[in-house]
C-alpha cells in the first residue's frame, strides 16, 4: 500500500526543525576558543617549555602585541617577544613552533598568520588547466580532487584547519567542503573574472567579436564568445604608453537556431547579457559559412545594418586553411600519398607490441614519434611527414622484422604492403617536397593565430609565404638530392618508375592529341 504523504502541518514542523538545526550548527569561530578557558599560570623558569610552547605567563604584563595583523588577542596572558620572534621566521605558523593541544592565543596567532590569510601576489598562470573537483570524493578514494587534496595537505601544517577536518561527519557539522559548496566557489570564481574581463572591455575604446560553433561530446551544437579589444596601457604618472591587444574568452552559448537569424540573436543577446557597448563594435571574425558571411542576408550583414563600422573579416587562418585544403585534394597523387602516411600511423598504434618495437628501435631521433593526420588543419601535417622523414629508416627496419617474425598473416601482408610503398622513391621525394610546402605554411598559420597578431603584418606573412612557395618550383633539384640522400640508406632506387602510357581511342577527325608523362618525375 503506498504511503501517506505528510500534511502541511508536518512539512511546516519539519521545516522548522531544520532551521533550527542549522542555527545550532557550530561556527569557525568556536573552534579558536575550544582552549581559550583552559589558559592558566605555567611555570616560567624553564626555557624548554617558552621554546615549545607559548603559554601564558603573568598577569603583569598590559602592553599590547606590536603586530596589527592579530587582532582581538587578550594580550595581558601572552608573551609578545614569543610572538615576534615566531613573525621573524618564514614559516611562522609551521607545527614545530607549537605544542598540543593550542591555547587561544596561538589558534589567533596562526589564523591571521597562517593559510588563511596567504600573502601575495598569486600566480596568475592559468595553463595547467587542473580539475578542481574529483570524480569521487568519498573517505576511499585515492583521487578526491586537487581541492580536497590541497586542503587535506594544508591540513599537515595548519592544525586549525585540521581539528575542523577530524569532526566527525554528521547532523550539525558544518565543514563547507561538500561538491555544493565547492561548485559555489567555483561559480563565484567565474563571476569575478568575467566582470573584470567585461570592465577591462567596457573601458577599451572599440572591441571585435570572434564567434563559431563547435559540437561537444553530447552533439550539443555551442558558439564560443570571444572579445578581441584594446587596452590603453598608461605610465606611472597615468600618461598612455602603449597599446595593448587582448582576447578573452567570455563562455559558450548552446545553439537551437543555426540559422542567420538565430544566430544573430544569440550574438547580440551576448553583447547585451554582457553590458557591452554595441556602438564600440568595430569587427566581426567568423567562418565562411554562408549563414555568417552572406552578404545580404548573413550575419555579418544583419550585424552591420545596426553598427555600420562594424568591420567582416574572414577569419585569415581558416581560409588560408581551406586554400590549401583545396590545392591538396585536386591532386590524386597528393590525396593517395597522405593516405598510405595514415595507413602508417594506424598500422604502428593499432597494437602496442608494434609500438613498442618502433620505439626500441636504434635512432638518434627516438623522440620524434608518428602522428596522426589531422583532418581539419592541413598545415598540422607538417609533423606527421617530418617525423616519417626521420624515422624512415627505422619503420622500414621494424617492418621487416614483423614480415620475418610474425605468424599472422593479415600483419604480414599489411607490413609488405607498407614495406613496398614505402621503398618508392617517389614516396620519399613526396615526403620531403609536401613537407617544405607545409612546413612553410605551418609556420605563417600558426603565426596568424596569435591573440597580439595584427592586419598589416598577417598580410606581409601572406605575401612571403607566397613568394617562398613560388621558389621552391626553381629549386627541384635541391629537393631531389635530399630524397636520394634518404634513399641511400635503405637502398632504394634514386629513380622514379614509368608508368605505362594509356592509349586513348582516337577518331578520324582528330587534329591534335594531349601529351601523357611517362615519368613521375
Amino acid at each position: 500500500m503506498a504511503s501517506k504523504s505528510a500534511s502541511g502541518a508536518a512539512k511546516r514542523k519539519i521545516k522548522k526543525q531544520r532551521e533550527e538545526s542549522v542555527k545550532r550548527m557550530p561556527k569557525i569561530d568556536t573552534y579558536f576558543k575550544q582552549h581559550h578557558e583552559e589558559t592558566e599560570e605555567q611555570d616560567i623558569d624553564n626555557p624548554g617549555i617558552l621554546l615549545n610552547k607559548i603559554k601564558t605567563v603573568s598577569n603583569s604584563v598590559s602592553e599590547p602585541i606590536a603586530t596589527s595583523s592579530i587582532d582581538t588577542i587578550n594580550t595581558k596572558n601572552v608573551e609578545p617577544n614569543i610572538f615576534n620572534s615566531l613573525i621573524c621566521k618564514r614559516f611562522p605558523t609551521d607545527k614545530v613552533h607549537f605544542k598540543e593541544p593550542l591555547s587561544y592565543q596561538e589558534n589567533r596567532f596562526i589564523i591571521s598568520q597562517g593559510p588563511c590569510q596567504p600573502k601575495g601576489p598569486f600566480p596568475t598562470d592559468t595553463t595547467s588547466n587542473l580539475s578542481f573537483r574529483g570524480h569521487r570524493e568519498t573517505d576511499l578514494s585515492k583521487n578526491k580532487g586537487n581541492f580536497l587534496s590541497i586542503i587535506t595537505l594544508i591540513s599537515k601544517y595548519d592544525p586549525i584547519l585540521e581539528n575542523l577536518l577530524s569532526m566527525p561527519a554528521g547532523k550539525g557539522t558544518a565543514n563547507y567542503l561538500s561538491n555544493t559548496i565547492q561548485n559555489e566557489i567555483i561559480t563565484l570564481l567565474a563571476s569575478t573574472i568575467l566582470e573584470q574581463i567585461i570592465l577591462s572591455i567596457n573601458r577599451s575604446p572599440f572591441f571585435s567579436v570572434i564567434m563559431d560553433t563547435t559540437q561537444d561530446i553530447s552533439k550539443i551544437d555551442q558558439l564560443s564568445q570571444v572579445i578581441r579589444y584594446v587596452s590603453v596601457i598608461s605610465d606611472s604618472d597615468g600618461n598612455p604608453k602603449t597599446l595593448q591587444i587582448n582576447e578573452s574568452f567570455i563562455g559558450f552559448v548552446e545553439i537551437v537556431d543555426q540559422s542567420s537569424a538565430g544566430l544573430e540573436e544569440s550574438i547580440i543577446n551576448c553583447i547585451t547579457k554582457n553590458n557591452l557597448n554595441l556602438s564600440k563594435l568595430r569587427g566581426q571574425g567568423y567562418d565562411g559559412a554562408a549563414n555568417m558571411s552572406g552578404v545580404y542576408s548573413g550575419v555579418q550583414a544583419r550585424l552591420k545594418s545596426k553598427q555600420k563600422l562594424a568591420t567582416y573579416i574572414h577569419c585569415v587562418s581558416h581560409n588560408l586553411n581551406l586554400v590549401l585544403n583545396d590545392a591538396m585534394n585536386s591532386s590524386t597523387e597528393v590525396k593517395t600519398f597522405f593516405g598510405l602516411v595514415e595507413k602508417i600511423y594506424t598500422f604502428f598504434s593499432n597494437s602496442i607490441k608494434r609500438w613498442q618495437l618502433l620505439l626500441s628501435s636504434e635512432s638518434s631521433d627516438i623522440s620524434i614519434t608518428l602522428k596522426r593526420l589531422c583532418t581539419t588543419r592541413w598545415s598540422s601535417r607538417y609533423d606527421s611527414l617530418l617525423a616519417i622523414r626521420h624515422r624512415y629508416v627505422d619503420i622500414l627496419k621494424c617492418l621487416s622484422q614483423i614480415i620475418l617474425r610474425s605468424k599472422n598473416k593479415d600483419e604480414i601482408f599489411e607490413a609488405n604492403y607498407l614495406k613496398v610503398h614505402m621503398e618508392d622513391f617517389q614516396f620519399i621525394f613526396s615526403v620531403i617536397f609536401i613537407g617544405k610546402i607545409l612546413e612553410t605554411v605551418n609556420v605563417v598559420s600558426k603565426a596568424l593565430q596569435s591573440p597580439k597578431q595584427e592586419l598589416s603584418t598577417a598580410v606581409s606573412l601572406l605575401n612571403s609565404a607566397l613568394i617562398k612557395l613560388q621558389e621552391y618550383r626553381s629549386q627541384y633539384s635541391d629537393f631531389f638530392e635530399i630524397a636520394v640522400e634518404i634513399a641511400k640508406k635503405w637502398g632504394v632506387p634514386q629513380k622514379f618508375q614509368e608508368k605505362r602510357t594509356r592509349r586513348v581511342k582516337r577518331f578520324y577527325d582528330e587534329i591534335l592529341q594531349d601529351y601523357c608523362f611517362t615519368s613521375a618525375e
